[in-house]
């Protein structure tokens, strides 16, 4: 977190665009960063945790329910591809309301499935249910294509690896072979199908994939001028449109990120705030396969929360939006285990004398 934050802040003062770059440091750097600055200084217990987790999906059935009566109304919609209506809830895009509901699907079905209560689950299904409807209502290809599916696969592959131990060896070898078949069933039927509708959009002028090889391509240029310290956060923009942008994609000149979360760490806060964020990525995943999902719901649902910020967010935003960088760090401190602690009923009760603090046992 620190090297991040050394990373990012480097860049902001080296770029180009002050009073912007400065602004997206205070909201999408430093504040989510004190906030898991502060939650690892305060030891919370697990309940006060749980607090915490429960406001962020109440806060998600908040705006999928603003979606949901949009739907029904009709009106703030958003004209999508084909014609296609979209909700949008309280954001000034589908894809933003997507990318927020992705964070917090994988929770509501994780205490569905395996919350600690009857009505508990009752309850998360009923916001699942929400969540849901939203996301299909958002008409994102991201989210329905790659957040979702990425989702669901790391929280399968969990419970699995979770129950691993207690399979007989036969069962272990079926559930090899049967995911080797189906690998090699969608290699063989579906993946050759996939990339040629992939690559006939790609040569679609005006289609959303047409647009985002070009962005790609556009970024990779501007991180090859710019390799150490990128462009700063808030930077893309004008980068991108005075400098950067295909002149076959002209027609959507004021795209603000690259689409694609590993290329945007690295054009908002250089080589080392890229590798910072690779690090996350690593910590928590080694730290919930070690700790595992039993009885802890809140965990299987943080990974798949996060493994849909890195499916949606291959194509879209991951990160850098004050909501998306607040979730992400709710979603990392509940994968890391932030209340694993012993309760704060348990711990040392700290004793005043005369203004200072002593410790009955030591500091």
């Amino acid at each position: 977190m620190l090297i991040f934050f050394g990373a990012a802040t480097l860049s902001t003062a080296l770029a180009a665009f002050q009073r912007v770059a400065w602004r997206e440091w205070r909201l999408v750097i430093l504040e989510p960063l004190l906030f898991y600055f502060l939650a690892r200084a305060m030891r919370p217990s697990r309940a006060e945790w749980e607090a915490v987790l429960q406001a962020f999906l109440l806060g998600g059935i908040g705006v999928a329910g603003v979606g949901l009566l949009q739907w029904i109304t009709g009106t703030g919609l958003i004209t999508g591809e084909a014609g296609a209506r979209c909700i949008r809830g309280p954001y000034g895009s589908p894809n933003n309301l997507a990318l927020y509901l992705g964070r917090v699907f994988p929770f509501l079905l994780a205490l569905t499935l395996n919350g600690s209560s009857r009505r508990g689950r009752l309850l998360a299904g009923l916001g699942l249910l929400m969540v849901g409807a939203a996301l299909i209502g958002t008409c994102s290809e991201g989210a329905g294509f790659l957040g979702i599916p990425a989702a669901l696969m790391a929280m399968g592959g969990l419970w699995l690896w979770d129950r691993w131990g207690g399979l007989s060896r036969g069962i272990r070898w079926g559930l090899i072979l049967m995911a080797v078949g189906g690998i090699l069933l969608f290699a063989g039927a579906l993946a050759p199908r996939i990339g040629e509708a992939l690559a006939r959009r790609a040569a679609t002028p005006g289609s959303t994939v047409f647009f985002r090889v070009r962005l790609w391509a556009s970024t990779l240029d501007l991180i090859r001028e710019h390799p150490l310290f990128g462009v700063g956060p808030d930077n893309f923009l004008y980068w991108y449109r005075s400098r950067y942008i295909r002149p076959d994609a002209w027609q959507e000149p004021n795209l603000s990120h690259s689409h694609n979360v590993f290329l945007d760490f690295w054009a908002r806060t250089g080589l080392l705030g890229l590798i910072a964020g690779l690090a996350w990525q690593v910590l928590f995943w080694r730290r919930v396969v070690r700790a595992g999902i039993s009885g802890d719901p809140w965990r299987w649902g943080a990974a798949g929360a996060m493994a849909d910020l890195l499916g949606h967010g291959l194509v879209d935003q991951g990160f850098f939006l004050i909501d998306l960088a607040f979730a992400f760090m709710v979603v990392f401190g509940t994968g890391l285990g932030i209340a694993d602690g012993s309760p704060r009923s348990e711990r040392p009760r700290p004793v005043g004398i005369h203004g200072a603090i002593a410790y009955p046992e030591g500091p």
